[in-house]
Order: structure tokens, then C-alpha cells, then sequence
């Protein structure tokens, strides 16, 4: 019933009227060039001399994606290649693990389009697109071409970027928190996906400090330089393994100077270097007597403590300082600056009897 004369016909898909009729075989055949910003599965009429047909649905070609830009952790502008994409970008809708990709815009029609992830993690994630409602596939080429025609395509998958390492902090020799700067690190809303591996060991009690650019964790007690780390985040690994990280070695206690004191004993000084700020962290033996009352004199190089009575010269001065996590150090006395009581001095002679 659609007679001979394309001029007496009309043709509407959705809103869209549809142009260039043309009759192909009379009554039966009839086609026309539909825009090309349509989607979904619209209604087709069709009107012969102000007559109108039933309306029946017609389909777009769903969507495919066969390509996907990765980016960082932290959510980046994803290209993503294929067919069908349509050349509206209001009509384009893409999810990223359920998660939407923004401001979708159109770099060639149907066949690429550009939106911002969000930030996320892993090289796992499924990806969904939509055109104008109508759902289409995300598929790897790779697989469909090598598979068999029988087997399903492989889904293809959006990757975010892997970990890399650009800083570690040294660690400190008794253990305790190193900061690692990067890129592509884990999130604040998923830390148990990143894990990071120093040397033998695993660091623990890892945090997201800058999510996608900093974490922090705990190593235990070491020593060392050139030590490996890696980080692993949802199963990606920084493909740079770099020999970076480092202990901190203890500040070694050195005696150099001692004052001296009469035999009747008082406060002396003691100048050197590694004892620290803390006078409850110093201990001093003099002669292996303690020396009281320990103060600290100027910070690191200098403490103040009250020696015993006593006589003799080049004794052994043995100081011992507390890190404050279980560990101490003292000064090699062998080595050492020795303290010695005042010579003593005469300062009047009574003359002798006659």
C-alpha cells in the first residue's frame, strides 16, 4: 500500500522524519535516508496520502566499543573507539564498573568518543555503553578474532594505569613508618587493594595518605641500602623496580672532651656528639660509677652530671643513650676522652720545728 509516488509518502522514526523516499519495488519497497543522530528503538510511521500505517519498532545497530584509552588512578579523560557511537554526545552514556564516565564528547562521529573516568583501580574493570538508551558491548577484538565463531567474545575491559614509585623515605633502623611518593597509588575508599613488598618483607599497616599519589607504611627494625620495593595495586605491579629504599643508622655516641673535678667530686661537663635532647634517654658512668643528675647542656654535643668523690686520672667515661624504642648506643671507650680528678695542689707549707 505504499503506491508509486515518493512524494505522497512520509516517514517518521521516533521524531525524526525521514528523507530522500524513495519507491523500490511499487506498493512494497520503500527506502529513505535516516539522520544519523538517532539511537535506541523508535517507532517507524508511515503516512501515504495522509494515510497512516501501524507503527512498528525499529532498532539502531547497537553500540560497540572495541577500543579504551587507560588512565591514572585518580580518573583522566578515556577514549574509547568503536562503532555506532553516535555523533550526540547527550545520547552517549558510559559506565566504568558502574561508575559513570562524564562529560561525553564526540571525536568522530560514531566511531570514537571521549568522557572523564572516575578514579579507580585494577585492570578489571567492565565497561557498559549506552546509546540513546539502548545498551551495547564492550568487546575485545583480540579475543573475537582468535576465538572460534561458536565461543562467546571476550568483554573488553577498562585499565587504569600501574603504580609507579618516584621517593621512599629511609626508614628508621628500629622500625617504623616510610612515606612512598608515586603515581597511580591506591584510594582512600579501597586501601586493602594496595600492598607494598620491601625487600623480603611486606609493609604493613599500609595507608593512602594522597590518594593515587602518596601511602605510607610500617617496616620492621633493619639495616641496609639498595633494598627492592615494589607496589602492588589490584593486582598491577609499577613495571620500575627500583633499589631505593634504605635504613637509617644510629647516631653513634662520641666522647671527646671531659672536664675535670676536685676529689671531692661535683658536676663536670661532657662534650661530644649523638646525646640527644632527652636527659631521662642518658645514662653516665664515670670510672663505672654513675655520674647523677644528668642534664642536657646543648642538644646532642653536650650533657652535665655530678661525679662521686674520688682520685685517679684517665678514667673511663662510658655514656649511654635510649632511642626511645628499646635501642640504645654508647660510646667505644677505648676510643674515648677519659676523666681525671684535679691533680692535687699545695698551697701553704708550715715551717718544721727547729
Amino acid at each position: 500500500g505504499f503506491g508509486t509516488i515518493s512524494s505522497s509518502i512520509s516517514i517518521l522514526v521516533g521524531r525524526t522524519r525521514c528523507t530522500s523516499v524513495e519507491v523500490r519495488s511499487a506498493d512494497s519497497v520503500i527506502t529513505c535516508h535516516l539522520g544519523a543522530d538517532g539511537a535506541g528503538t523508535p517507532n517507524v510511521n508511515v503516512t501515504v496520502n495522509r494515510l497512516s500505517s501501524n507503527p512498528f519498532q525499529y532498532s539502531y545497530i547497537a553500540a560497540q566499543i572495541t577500543r579504551a584509552t587507560s588512565v591514572s588512578t585518580s580518573g583522566a579523560v578515556a577514549i574509547f573507539l568503536g562503532s555506532s557511537l553516535s555523533n550526540d554526545a547527550s545520547a552517549v552514556s558510559i559506565t566504568i564498573e558502574g561508575k559513570p564516565c562524564t562529560a561525553p564528547t564526540i571525536l568522530t562521529p560514531h566511531f570514537a568518543v571521549a568522557c572523564t573516568a572516575p578514579a579507580g583501580v585494577g585492570k578489571n574493570n567492565t565497561i557498559e555503553v549506552r546509546i540513546g538508551g539502548l545498551l551495547g558491548s564492550a568487546i575485545d577484538p583480540s579475543s573475537s578474532s582468535s576465538s572460534s565463531s561458536s565461543s562467546s567474545p571476550t568483554p573488553l575491559l577498562f585499565k587504569y594505569m600501574p603504580p609507579e614509585i618516584y621517593v621512599v623515605t629511609p626508614g628508621p633502623y628500629y622500625g617504623g613508618p616510610v612515606t612512598i611518593t608515586g603515581a597511580n597509588f591506591g584510594l582512600a575508599t579501597n586501601e586493602s587493594d594496595t600492598t607494598v613488598t620491601i625487600g623480603n618483607f611486606t609493609c604493613t599497616n599500609v595507608q593512602i595518605l594522597v590518594p593515587s599519589s602518596q601511602i605510607s607504611c610500617v617496616v620492621p627494625p633493619g639495616s641496609g641500602t639498595g633494598i627492592l620495593v615494589t607496589v602492588n595495586v589490584a593486582g598491577q605491579i609499577n613495571e620500575m623496580v627500583y633499589d631505593i629504599f634504605y635504613y637509617l643508622t644510629p647516631v653513634d655516641v662520641v666522647v671527646q672532651q671531659v672536664s675535670s673535678k676536685s676529689t671531692e667530686g661535683g658536676r663536670i661537663t661532657i662534650y661530644g656528639s649523638g646525646f640527644g635532647t632527652v636527659p631521662g634517654f642518658v645514662d653516665v658512668k664515670v670510672n663505672h660509677q654513675r655520674c647523677t643528675d644528668v642534664s642536657i647542656v646543648l642538644s646532642n654535643i653536650a650533657v652535665a652530671c655530678n661525679v662521686s668523690s674520688g682520685v685517679g686520672t684517665g678514667l673511663s667515661v662510658l655514656a649511654t643513650v635510649q632511642d626511645g624504642h628499646g635501642m640504645s648506643r654508647s660510646n667505644d671507650v677505648s676510643r674515648s676522652a677519659t676523666f681525671s680528678y684535679d691533680p692535687p695542689s699545695i698551697l701553704s707549707v708550715t715551717p718544721a720545728p727547729t
